[in-house]
């Protein structure tokens, strides 16, 4: 458990938190686990912003996507018979001829002996896309996916219900629990604007994953990104919510650190540590947002002791 002890208000503690989540991220890229964890995984592609959003607007429960050849010749793994695609866009430009005028070293148009602009053919390259189709892990089959951390937190949680509650009680968007297919323990859908949780996980695990989905129906909405501009991969928006998710959680008393740890660095990739660095502000923010929400949901019932220890965990190896 993290020690807050000396801090004397929200904001010194959710500092106190994220400065341990930068040093445990950090000690985790320095390892070797990660640098072989990550020789595979950086043959993955980095999906642009655009394509991020189109492939959350047709599997919003995705984790991990790409192209059949890619899942075969670098992952040895095949497409399940029957899997649906996600149509993303490619760059495909092309080549083509145009007239223009011919000017000299210093930018001036050259004539003609009758004044005339002399134009020169010149061949520009015209940017184009077309869609190409790719896959998300859950459809596919073959070789374990290397990993980082632990799979899945074990552990009951004292207070769950209230606990609960109270996080749910930050979303912006309902907050349900189904069974999801793809294997993943969350997603947040803003096509539907909803959190869907699965079912079936520990009170730990479904108190994260909870906190998680809510970090992404706050800040990673289309009309949000589109008011603030800002154009941000899927791996920023992964490394934003967890990082919120262990930040209100470990203020909750809740310890997530080997599973958090290894979600962000296996998000992160070559971008390492300034992937949390760079999304810090709105971390502690967005934590601290939750957090007063939670809060006010509990008061006056302070029974729960906030930022006490709240469980006692266990994990398991990740698999795939």
């Amino acid at each position: 458990m993290i020690d807050t002890s000396a801090a004397t208000s929200r904001a010194e503690k959710v500092k106190i938190i994220t400065d341990k989540l930068e040093q445990g991220i950090q000690n985790l890229l320095d390892s070797d686990r990660y640098k072989e964890y990550l020789s595979k995984m950086s043959k993955l592609h980095n999906y642009s912003f655009n394509n991020t959003v189109l492939i959350l607007m047709q599997r919003p429960d995705a984790t991990m996507v790409a192209g059949m050849n890619s899942w075969r010749e670098n992952f040895h793994r095949s497409i399940i018979k029957g899997s649906s695609s996600i149509t993303v866009l490619a760059p495909a430009p092309y080549k083509h001829t145009v007239e223009k005028p011919d000017v000299d070293a210093d930018g001036n148009y050259r004539y003609d002996s009758d004044g005339n602009v002399i134009m020169k053919k010149a061949v520009v390259e015209v940017p184009s896309f077309k869609p190409v189709w790719v896959f998300d892990v859950a459809d596919t089959q073959g070789e374990p996916i290397p990993t980082l951390g632990v799979d899945e937190l074990k552990g009951s949680v004292k207070n769950y219900d209230r606990l609960l509650e109270a996080v749910i009680s930050a979303s912006p968007v309902p907050v349900e629990f189904d069974k999801i297919t793809s294997g993943a323990k969350g997603y947040y859908s803003d096509i539907d604007k909803k959190i869907v949780i699965s079912e079936g996980m520990s009170e730990l695990q479904v108190l994260k994953t909870c906190c998680h989905e809510v970090s992404h129906s706050l800040l990673h909405t289309a009309e949000r990104l589109k008011s603030t501009g800002e154009m941000s991969d899927k791996r920023t928006f992964e490394v934003e919510a967890e990082s919120i998710a262990f930040t209100v959680c470990s203020y909750l008393g809740l310890p997530t650190d080997e599973y958090s740890f290894g979600y962000i660095a296996g998000w992160a990739g070559e971008r390492e540590l300034s992937a949390v660095k760079e999304s810090l502000e709105v971390i502690r923010k967005t934590s601290s947002d939750i957090i007063t929400a939670i809060e006010r949901h509990l008061s006056p019932e302070r029974s729960l002791n906030i930022g006490e220890s709240q469980t006692q965990t266990k994990h398991k190896a990740r698999s795939a």
